[in-house]
C-alpha cells in the first residue's frame, strides 16, 4: 500500500485534489485508449489509490466519466465563448460553424466522449445527477447562446440556446470534419431563415 492510499483526505482541499488526481487519471487513460477497455481498478492503480478511495467520489465508471464529460465540455465551450466574444462584428453562419469544428477539432477526445456521455453515461447515473447535468449544460448554453444570438443577428432573443443544443446533437451525430462544418452552416443558416419572416 503506498501513502496515498493509506492518507486520507480530510479538508476539502485535499478532497478537490484527490478528485482531480481521479479525474486527470481517468482523462489520460481515455485519451489513450477507449471507454470500454477502462475500468475504475486500472484509474485506482494510476492515481495510486485504492479502488474503494475513488468509489468515495464516483460512486460508478459511469459517474467518473460523466464528470469527466462535464470538465472537458465546460473547458470547451470556454475556448468557445472566447473565440466567438473576440469581435462585435455580425458573423456569417460558415464563420460560426468553422470556430466550433476547429475547436472541436483540438479535443479529439471530447469528441469521442460526447456520444459516450449521451447514450451511456446519463442513462447510467442517478435521476438526480442526471438533472444536475443538463441544468449545468443549459446555463453553459444561456452564456454562450447570447453570444451567438450577437454574432449570427437571430432576430429572437433566447433561440442561441436552441441553437447550440441542435448544433450539440448534430456534433454527436456526425463525424468532425466537412460534413460536420457543412450541416452546422446549414442549421444556422435555417435559424436565419426561420426568423426573418
Amino acid at each position: 500500500m503506498t501513502m496515498g492510499q493509506l492518507k486520507r483526505a480530510r479538508s476539502t482541499g485535499a478532497k478537490e485534489a484527490r478528485r482531480a488526481v481521479i479525474l486527470r487519471t481517468a482523462r489520460d487513460l481515455f485519451e489513450k485508449s477507449g471507454y470500454d477497455a477502462i475500468t475504475v481498478a486500472e484509474v485506482a492503480r494510476r492515481s495510486k489509490l485504492a479502488k474503494g478511495t475513488v468509489f468515495l467520489y464516483f460512486a460508478t465508471k459511469e459517474a467518473l466519466f460523466l464528470d469527466l464529460f462535464e470538465d472537458m465540455q465546460a473547458e470547451w465551450l470556454r475556448a468557445l465563448h472566447e473565440a466567438v466574444a473576440l469581435d462585435d462584428k455580425p458573423w456569417p453562419s460558415a464563420r460560426l460553424a468553422r470556430v466550433i469544428t476547429d475547436s472541436l477539432a483540438e479535443r479529439p477526445a471530447l469528441l469521442r466522449l460526447m456520444p459516450i456521455a449521451a447514450t451511456r453515461l446519463l442513462p447510467g447515473v442517478s435521476g438526480p445527477r442526471a438533472s444536475e447535468f443538463r441544468h449545468k449544460l443549459l446555463r453553459r448554453f444561456f452564456g454562450i447562446g447570447s453570444l451567438v444570438e450577437q454574432r449570427l443577428g437571430l432576430a429572437r432573443a433566447a433561440d442561441g440556446v436552441p441553437l447550440l443544443t441542435f448544433a450539440q446533437a448534430m456534433i454527436v451525430g456526425l463525424p468532425a470534419g466537412e460534413d460536420l462544418r457543412t450541416a452546422l452552416t446549414v442549421l444556422f443558416n435555417g435559424f436565419h431563415r426561420k426568423h426573418a419572416v
